[in-house]
């Protein structure tokens, strides 16, 4: 008599309940266009978790899952921008797998961004309070990616190789990195929103110039 298999033991985490309380992820299908909304959450997260702690007096390793948050949603937010309609805008296009493959390398995303963004900034605006220009932008990213390249800072204490992942004493103000991070992060949300917007508007201005031609022509 041959052995029936082993049937999977039942979930004790990722259960249902009757009363139809339960969280759905992936609800469309479509979880390539739902990085805003990942970025969006993690973000809110961070912000809850200063307000929680009180913005100024965040000391020790309460800090940590803060600036994890915030540089999560920051990644999360610049994919969204580069895989979703934002690339449209670019002269070059960047591959999603590259896209992907340097998610841990804000820096190197940053010119792609930047050059979707300047193109309906005003006069290199691109905050309005702690990061005002495109340049403090790229200063921002910069800096955090050199402390943090690879998201392993404030996750672990050490490397793969045993090593500290931040420098001994390693000292920052948690509420100055909240706002910067705050300020830096409501410019991407909103050009998640508006890049859509803008793309369909140009393709049918495109759409409009090419009938009026064919018109002229006949």
């Amino acid at each position: 008599m041959k052995n029936r298999a082993a049937s999977p033991p039942a979930p004790c985490l990722f259960v249902k309940r009757k009363d139809r309380r339960n969280t759905v992820l992936n609800w469309h299908r479509a979880p390539e266009e739902e990085f805003d909304i990942y970025a969006g959450v993690y973000w809110n997260a961070a912000q809850t978790l200063v307000k929680n702690l009180e913005l100024d007096r965040i000391f020790g390793y309460d800090a940590c899952p803060v600036v994890f948050l915030y540089r999560h949603a920051l990644e999360l937010f610049l994919k969204a921008i580069l895989l979703g309609d934002g690339a449209n805008f670019l002269r070059n296009r960047p591959d999603p797998k590259w896209v992907m493959d340097h998610s841990h390398s804000l820096k190197e995303l940053i010119p792609h961004v930047r050059e979707i963004l300047e193109r309906f900034a005003r006069e290199g605006e691109f905050g309005r309070n702690e990061v005002r220009t495109f340049d403090d932008f790229e200063a921002l990213v910069g800096e955090l990616d050199n402390v943090d390249k690879n998201s392993c800072a404030f996750r672990y204490p050490v490397d793969k190789k045993l090593q500290g992942t931040v420098p001994g004493h390693f000292t920052f103000n948690a509420g100055n990195f909240a706002r910067k991070m705050d300020d830096a992060l409501n410019t991407l949300s909103g050009a998640c929103s508006m890049l859509p917007e803008l793309w369909q508007a140009e393709c049918e201005a495109a759409y409009q110039a090419s009938n009026n031609a064919d018109n002229v022509e006949g």
